[in-house]
C-alpha cells in the first residue's frame, strides 16, 4: 500500500495570464481550484495511474466537504483529519504566462492541535509492513515540530515500509537523521541541505546524511541519483524539451518511485534504481504538459517512456 503524507495541504489555484507585469493589474481566467499540497498532488498522479493509494491530509472543518469532495472527484482515495476550527488550509496560487513561465505564491499554513499532529502520525503507520510505501511530501506548517514526522521515518523503517520525504529546510535535515529510504529533492533544495553544489555531488552527501538513495532533480536536465557517498551515479533525462505547466513535475516524480517500490525490496545496487528512474523522468515530464498539477494522462508517459536516456558516471 502506498501512504502519501501532506503535511502542509492548501487549496491549489491555477491563473493564466499573457505576461505577468509586478506592479499592474491583470485579468486571469481561473483554470482550476483543487485540494493540493506534495502529497495531494502526487495521490493525483497516482490516480491518474490507477495505481492503488490513500492520501492523509489534516483539513478545517469548513474545508472538509469541498475537501472531499474536490478529491472524490479527481479519484483520491483520501483520509482527511479534521482539526479544529479556525484551522484554515493555505492558499497555493500559481500564476503561469503564455510561454509557460510560473510563478507560485504559497501561503504558510497553520499547524494542527498537537493531538491531531500525532493522529496523524498514527494513521501514516497504521499501513506501514513489508514492502508498503510512506511518502512525506512538502513542507510543514510553521511552528510545527520537525521530529513529530521524523517519528514516522524512523518506526516505518524499522516496520520493513520504505519511507520517501520529498521536503526541504530544517524537516529535511531532521528526517534523514531517521535514514529515510528514498529522500528527493530539486537542485535548489539538495543545495540548502548540504551546501554542496552540483545535483551528483549533494546527492552523494544526501547519502552520507542518511538517505539510503537520493534522487535530485535540476528542472529539463533531468535527474541524478546516488546511492551512497562516493560511488557512481545515475543520470536520466528526456531527449526531448518539453513545454508546459512545471509546477507538478516533482510530485509526480515522487509518484513514480511509489508505485516502483510499492510491494518491492529497496535496490540494493545502483543499476537497480534503472527503472525506477526511468519511470520517474517520464511521469514528470507527462506532469509538465498536463495543465494542473497532480495529474498525468497515461498516454503521455507512454510516449515519453522510450524518450528517457539514462546513464552511469564515475
Amino acid at each position: 500500500m502506498i501512504t502519501t503524507v501532506t503535511a502542509n495541504p492548501a487549496r491549489d489555484l491555477t491563473y493564466q495570464v499573457a505576461r505577468l507585469q509586478i506592479g499592474h493589474s491583470h485579468r486571469v481566467d481561473t483554470v482550476g481550484a483543487r485540494a493540493g499540497g506534495k502529497g495531494m498532488n502526487c495521490a493525483g498522479v497516482l490516480a491518474s495511474m490507477s495505481r492503488a493509494h490513500r492520501a492523509l491530509a489534516v483539513v478545517g472543518e469548513a474545508d472538509r466537504q469541498w475537501w472531499e469532495r474536490d478529491a472524490t472527484e479527481r479519484k483520491i482515495q483520501v483520509m482527511a483529519l479534521t482539526a479544529a476550527d479556525p484551522h484554515r488550509v493555505r492558499l497555493s496560487t500559481a500564476v503561469v504566462q503564455a510561454d509557460h513561465e510560473v510563478t507560485v505564491l504559497n501561503e504558510q499554513g497553520l499547524a494542527p492541535p498537537s493531538q491531531t499532529w500525532r493522529d496523524l502520525v498514527e494513521a501514516a503507520l497504521s499501513e506501514a509492513g513489508p514492502g508498503d510505501v510512506i511518502a512525506l511530501c512538502g513542507s510543514l506548517p510553521p511552528l510545527a515540530e520537525d521530529a513529530v514526522l521524523a517519528e514516522v521515518v524512523h518506526r516505518g523503517g524499522e516496520a520493513g515500509a520504505h519511507v520517501l520525504v520529498d521536503g526541504s529546510g530544517s524537516w529535511l535535515r531532521t528526517a534523514l537523521k531517521a535514514r529515510p529510504a528514498v529522500v528527493t529533492v530539486n537542485a535548489h533544495e539538495a543545495y540548502e541541505a548540504t551546501g554542496i553544489e552540483g545535483p551528483a555531488a549533494a546527492g552523494r552527501r544526501l547519502c552520507s546524511l542518511g538517505a539510503a538513495a537520493a534522487l535530485v532533480s535540476d528542472g529539463p536536465r533531468g535527474v541524478v541519483v546516488a546511492v551512497d557517498e562516493h560511488g557512481p551515479v545515475l543520470t536520466a533525462r528526456l531527449s526531448m524539451v518539453l513545454t508546459g505547466n512545471p509546477t507538478g513535475a516533482g510530485d509526480a516524480m515522487t509518484a513514480a518511485l511509489c508505485a516502483a517500490l510499492d510491494g518491492h525490496s529497496l535496490p540494493s545496487s545502483l543499476a537497480g534504481w534503472t527503472s525506477a528512474t526511468r519511470t520517474a523522468v517520464a511521469w514528470s515530464g507527462a506532469a509538465v504538459l498536463a495543465p494542473l498539477a497532480g495529474t498525468v494522462d497515461p498516454r503521455d508517459v507512454d510516449t515519453l517512456l522510450p524518450a528517457v536516456k539514462i546513464e552511469e558516471i564515475g
